[in-house]
């Protein structure tokens, strides 16, 4: 098969099927990842994992790598293939374009910190002011985890994945069916990390994922 006929063969089936194709290239990458993160944890030759030697924590690399050359690639490629540069270049467009009223950003900036100090102190801890210099790294932390993991990931799921099953179903639905595979992408961290390592904890983790993903989905 020539390349003429492998891009137009890619391009038709993206065009009639973009959500089966771009599920297709994230599963069958992260299956890859996941392999080869197995295989460097659990090396039968090394005393110690490959990922130990090289200081690297293998949850967090895979998780990278997944993202950076899987999950984001794939909402590109598919992007292009069905609409071409201007398709692309609206997706880049809506990421960057944030019609957001100041509730909305307040909620977003410190819901999560707030509600993870009062279930700290629930539980016994003492709150306590953090010191400057701790604040300004964590909000540099936070910036950074935001443009390089919050955005792509969310470009990928809500930019493209959920905006495209919106044209066919309510809203409601569309963020139930996007939770699917957003929850079962983040299994295989589990695993790597040896939070699960059974079938019952595996379809556990996977029913927690789902609810908080539909939450995730809907906001």
């Amino acid at each position: 098969m020539t390349q003429a006929h492998l891009r137009f063969g890619l391009t038709a089936l993206a065009q009639r099927h973009p959500l089966t194709v771009f599920l297709a290239l994230i599963f069958g990458f992260t299956t890859a990842v996941l392999a080869i993160a197995l295989l460097a944890q659990r090396s039968p030759i090394l005393e110690k994992s490959l990922m130990e030697l090289l200081g690297v924590d293998v949850a967090s690399a895979a998780s990278a790598v997944m993202l950076i050359f899987g999950l984001f690639p794939a909402a590109l490629l598919v992007t292009a293939l069905q609409g071409g540069r201007p398709a692309v270049r609206e997706l880049f467009h809506r990421m960057f374009r944030w019609r957001t009223n100041l509730g909305w950003w307040l909620l977003a900036l410190f819901a999560l910190p707030m509600v993870t100090v009062l279930l700290a102190v629930l539980l016994g801890d003492t709150a306590q002011l953090p010191s400057r210099n701790l604040l300004w790294r964590e909000l540099f932390a936070l910036a950074t985890a935001f443009f390089l993991y919050n955005l792509p990931e969310e470009a990928a799921w809500a930019g493209f994945f959920q905006t495209r099953l919106e044209q066919r179903h309510n809203f409601l639905l569309a963020a139930v069916l996007t939770a699917i595979p957003f929850a079962a992408i983040h299994l295989p961290l589990q695993i790597i990390n040896g939070e699960v390592d059974t079938a019952a904890g595996l379809g556990t983790n996977f029913v927690l994922l789902l609810v908080f993903g539909v939450i995730v989905r809907v906001f």
